[in-house]
């Protein structure tokens, strides 16, 4: 029966994966870096079909020599090729933050830094946006050292190379080949968008690393025994509300790490302690950085305040006058806005729009 399960399980996540890397290489997607992010979807031009095709006959061609390297060899040579590439594209870039989420984040951080509350006020930024306390408070830390947008960058940098070195880890550590982990680190810096993302200083590429992370030292506390599977497992949950501080969308990731751990209480009972403490890092961050910040601004400061979570579903599934759909349409913002920033009244209205 185990063994129907899992191939069951691995021809659903083969059809979808393929679905995934179909629709990839057949279209492409441009997005506009203005505020109206507009959204752009062409097909990918025919010569770059070729270029898939020569660096595919090139690893299918060099497979027994990728079975034979020192997959260390390979990492080292393939992180200096992307520190290199990191390195010119922090210190060429504009230091630019987008007149959006990433510089609103970045004002409240300069703003609560100097004592100034103003993004606590009705209808200011983290008055509509309390899940964001976890970023700012990140940054926080961060500005202390420097306000600088380039050595933001930089910090980028390290965290993107500290998650080629970790995606590296979990295939050590998933697959004992030494293809895989080559293919690993090869392909780590062929995605360029990780590159890329060195410029978008909005917690995305902390966060991935701190997920990441978890995942890691989770697989280590998955094949440890004693005091070692303690210690990965305390490392994991840490890393786990690390990432959901930085970034609450991995929450995502957090739960998908809690499945993992009670899916293993079939092997060993005392797993549910760690299924338990992931899934409760979240209410736990929440609940602490509403209380600091109650206690600094010296007002009632909740996470679940603000801009409901129902307005972003509503706003997900509609379309606006530039063709987006599941894309910011400035609905979330005007629920709010609308209802005099009162959450319920927003939420009402948008439980009301989602039944239509």
């Amino acid at each position: 029966m185990k063994k129907i399960l899992g191939n069951i399980a691995l021809i659903l996540g083969t059809i979808l994966i393929s679905f995934t890397f179909i629709l990839t290489i057949i279209y492409n997607t441009l997005i506009s870096t203005d505020w109206y992010e507009r959204v752009y979807i062409s097909r990918i031009p025919s010569a770059l079909y070729c270029i898939y095709l020569i660096v595919l006959l090139i690893l299918i061609t060099n497979y027994p020599i990728l079975k034979k390297i020192n997959t260390k060899i390979v990492l080292s040579f393939s992180l200096i090729l992307f520190i290199l590439a990191g390195l010119y594209l922090v210190f060429n870039a504009d230091p630019y933050l987008r007149n959006a989420d990433q510089m609103w984040v970045w004002n409240a951080v300069k703003n609560i830094n100097n004592g100034n509350y103003v993004d606590f006020e009705k209808g200011q930024y983290l008055n509509a946006h309390p899940l964001q306390l976890g970023l700012v408070t990140f940054e926080r830390l961060i500005a202390t050292f420097s306000e600088n947008i380039t050595f933001l960058y930089f910090l980028n940098l390290l965290f993107n190379i500290g998650s080629i070195i970790l995606l590296w880890l979990i295939s050590k550590i998933v697959y004992e080949n030494t293809v895989v982990q080559n293919l690993t680190a090869i392909i780590s810096i062929l995605f360029t968008p990780l590159l890329f993302n060195t410029l978008f200083v909005y917690g995305n590429v902390y966060g991935l690393t701190f997920l990441l992370g978890a995942v890691y030292t989770q697989l280590l506390s998955l094949n440890k025994k004693g005091k070692k599977r303690i210690i990965y497992g305390i490392c994991t949950v840490t890393l786990a509300g690390m990432a959901y501080l930085v970034k609450p969308n991995f929450e995502i990731g957090i739960v998908a790490i809690a499945i993992v751990y009670f899916l293993a209480i079939f092997r060993k009972k005392h797993y549910i302690i760690l299924a338990l403490g992931v899934l409760l890092v979240i209410p736990t961050v929440n609940i602490a950085l509403g209380k600091i910040y109650s206690y600094e601004v010296n007002r009632n400061i909740s996470l679940s305040r603000g801009i409901p979570k129902l307005t972003y579903v509503v706003m997900g599934l509609s379309e606006d006058s530039n063709g987006r759909i599941g894309w910011y349409t400035g609905y979330n913002d005007r629920a709010f806005s609308d209802n005099n920033y009162n959450t319920d009244k927003a939420e009402k209205l948008a439980k009301k729009d989602l039944r239509e």
